[in-house]
Order: C-alpha cells, then sequence, then structure tokens
C-alpha cells in the first residue's frame, strides 16, 4: 500500500536547492558539531 503513494512524498522542487529548513538545520549542526570535533582534536593531540 505504501508503494502506491511513495510518489507524493518526492520533492516537487529541485534536489540541487536545499530548502530553508535544510539550510538552518545544517548550521544548527555544525554550531553543536564544531566545540565537540575541536575538543576531540585537543584531547588527541594531548
Amino acid at each position: 500500500m505504501a508503494e502506491h503513494g511513495a510518489h507524493i512524498t518526492t520533492a516537487a522542487v529541485a534536489d540541487d536547492q536545499p530548502s530553508i529548513f535544510e539550510v538552518v538545520a545544517q548550521d544548527s549542526l555544525m554550531t553543536a558539531v564544531r566545540p565537540a570535533l575541536q575538543h576531540v582534536v585537543k584531547v588527541l593531540a594531548e
């Protein structure tokens, strides 16, 4: 039954251009991940 409605969930816009929600999510993720990665590098460098 899900295979009949699978085409409905695909994006109608071009896939190469991210939506504003994807841009905000990526920015928020990098804000959280960058300090963690910097800490890992600092610990490994010791």
